[in-house]
């Protein structure tokens, strides 16, 4: 069991604010070696419940990766090709600047260390699939090939919208991108509306306004209601965000990372939001 102390001590080294955006998880899990050759990338299809952020800083891609699932699913099958074949590799297509690549991720053994990287998948239950990993070493393999994209090799460090503009194909990057002091509320709910067909991430400041919120942190935005003056948005922690010791903030923890926030405590909490295409 977490001790309080440790809780703390995980909140106070969780982001460190500067120019490119860094986070630890919440908890250090045992590094393993899965062999997934026989598993598929995902059942049925991708599920933003099947990412658990790691240690490494990447909330910036495992929210954005959480959102496609959320929002638009067939991107990501669209994307990424699996033959089930237990020598072949998994390929996944992803963009530089507009420009198409394919990298290949190797699924047998398919190896991660799960202190850096997305928990490994849990099928005891019928639980999730490997895509989420297999997407992560590929933009390992993106971020080596385009060091013009100043993606950390190691993932430690990016933006949202560069992750979506790898798996978008997008050129305009920075379209996407809106600060929300420039927002008007009824702009920030014509944007958050949309959040289950348009894929969306948040990302916090270095000083949210409560205790609940992470620092320096992206979320997926899940959806919003104007009536009653909320948003729903899913820390990419996932299950781990119950061992957080504050809820200061938050209306409802829905589970798995989702919570419900006000529109108040999400203007003063958050910096900027991102949309895919």
């Amino acid at each position: 069991m977490l001790s309080r102390t440790f809780i703390s001590l995980i909140l106070a080294t969780a982001c460190s604010a500067s120019v490119v955006r860094r986070e630890s998880a919440p908890i250090a899990l045992p590094s393993s070696v899965w062999d997934g050759s026989q598993r598929p990338l995902w059942i049925n299809q991708p599920r933003l419940e099947e990412i658990g952020q790691g240690g490494v800083g990447d909330c910036w891609l495992d929210a954005a990766m959480a959102s496609v699932a959320y929002a638009d699913p067939t991107r990501l099958m669209y994307i990424m090709h699996d033959p089930m074949s237990k020598d072949a590799m998994v390929t996944v297509d992803l963009w530089a600047y507009g420009q198409p690549g394919t990298y290949s991720v190797k699924k047998d053994p398919i190896a991660f260390n799960t202190l850096q990287y997305s928990v490994a998948p849990d099928y005891s239950s019928g639980g999730s699939g490997l895509w989420p990993a297999v997407m992560e070493l590929a933009f390992k393999q993106l971020a080596h090939a385009h060091p013009e994209l100043e993606i950390a090799e190691n993932l430690n460090g990016g933006y949202a919208w560069r992750a979506f503009a790898a798996m978008y194909g997008t050129t305009d990057l920075l379209g996407s991108f809106e600060e929300l002091s420039k927002l008007t509320d009824d702009a920030i709910w014509a944007r958050c509306s949309l959040a289950s067909t348009q894929p969306q991430v948040v990302e916090t400041t270095a000083t949210p306004s409560v205790k609940g919120i992470i620092p320096t942190h992206a979320y997926s935005v899940i959806g919003c209601d104007q009536n009653a003056g909320t948003l729903t948005i899913r820390n990419p922690w996932g299950k781990a965000v119950d061992l957080l010791a504050s809820k200061e903030g938050i209306l409802s923890d829905l589970g798995n990372g989702k919570i419900i926030i006000s529109l108040d405590t999400f203007k003063a909490s958050f910096s900027d939001i991102t949309h895919a295409g």
